[in-house]
């Protein structure tokens, strides 16, 4: 075979010029765009890599339709998929530790400077062969849609559709809860299958909630912690300047998620009552002893789950001034 000096050169030289293909990530989401996370997060993030990158880094978007939420988590440490975007409630069955994320004071830049990202994200690599990439936190909480106005400040008798991170709030309420994908809420409801929904404060209008479960119990608790994650093995198999730039990319969604959720609230809250939905505001004592028993069930779960590893994270954030 006849090979030119000129030939090999010219492949020299496109070697040298970096590689000729675009890198396209494939990622699994939680949930599909009705979802109020999934525009003005993760679509965020898809965005701004394109951009950052000038075009050679593309995210393409897979949902729930693909992969079960509670079920996403392995096919991206497997490598099936490259770039996860959840929340830790839907992995506590595999995990304990990211449902305690939530009970973690909120803000990204304290997460950071505290030590408390670095550790998740070393957990992570360890134990699931994933990369952790951003937590876009949305302070604005989380809240509880009943069917009918809360009676007392409580849940007595009613069955409450929760992940496993509602689960303690809900009982110490009074309530009975009950673990249903976000796709089958608004049935449930119609239907009178169960009494009430807890589901972030932003991001109720996109599931009709107000037709449903109308009553918006208030105040909102906690921080809703979502997560992005990559796989470790295709995340070590990028260059460093494509690491650094999704890296990059996950803390500015950070540093911009918190107002972002703020101004969507108000303009949802909007919506909400519009479509005939109330808030259902209660006292501040509430609003402290919700807080605290969504925290307890957190940290609780994170112990059941990973044990040690849990305590050692409490610990830690504890000692960081994180956590109560």
């Amino acid at each position: 075979m006849r090979y030119s000096f000129g030939a090999a050169f010219a492949a020299a030289i496109v070697a040298l010029s970096g590689p000729a293909s675009a890198t396209e990530l494939r990622l699994l989401s939680s949930w599909d765009a009705s979802y109020t996370a999934v525009p003005n997060i993760v679509e965020v993030f898809m965005d701004s890599v394109a951009e950052a990158s000038g075009g050679d880094t593309t995210i393409t978007m897979t949902g729930p339709e693909a992969v079960p939420p509670f079920e996403q988590l392995q096919p991206v440490s497997l490598g099936i998929f490259d770039l996860l975007f959840t929340h830790g409630g839907y992995h506590s069955g595999e995990t304990g530790i990211s449902t305690a994320i939530d009970a973690i004071e909120g803000d990204p830049a304290k997460r950071r400077e505290s030590g408390v990202w670095d550790w998740l994200d070393a957990y992570y690599q360890e134990n699931h062969n994933l990369k952790l990439i951003s937590i876009p936190t949305a302070l604005t909480g989380y809240q509880i849609l009943l069917r009918q106005p809360m009676a007392d400040g409580k849940l007595t008798g009613l069955k409450v559709r929760g992940t496993s991170v509602y689960h303690g709030l809900i009982e110490a309420l009074g309530g009975a809860p009950v673990i249903l994908p976000a796709g089958e809420m608004y049935a449930a409801a119609e239907r009178g299958i169960v009494d009430g929904i807890s589901w972030p404060a932003v991001g109720a209008i996109g599931f009709k909630l107000c037709e449903v479960t109308p009553n918006m119990v208030r105040p909102s608790f906690g921080a809703v912690s979502y997560l992005i994650f990559m796989n470790l093995d295709k995340f070590n198999a990028l260059d460093e300047s494509e690491q650094q730039l999704l890296l990059s990319e996950g803390e500015k969604l950070e540093e911009n998620t918190v107002a972002t959720f703020e101004e969507i609230l108000a303009d949802e809250d909007a919506q909400m009552i519009a479509c005939g939905a109330r808030i259902d505001e209660q006292d501040e004592a509430w609003g402290a002893e919700a807080q605290k028993a969504f925290a307890e069930k957190a940290w609780s779960m994170a112990a059941e789950q990973s044990g040690e590893k849990a305590e050692e994270f409490r610990a830690f954030a504890r000692e960081k001034g994180m956590t109560e």
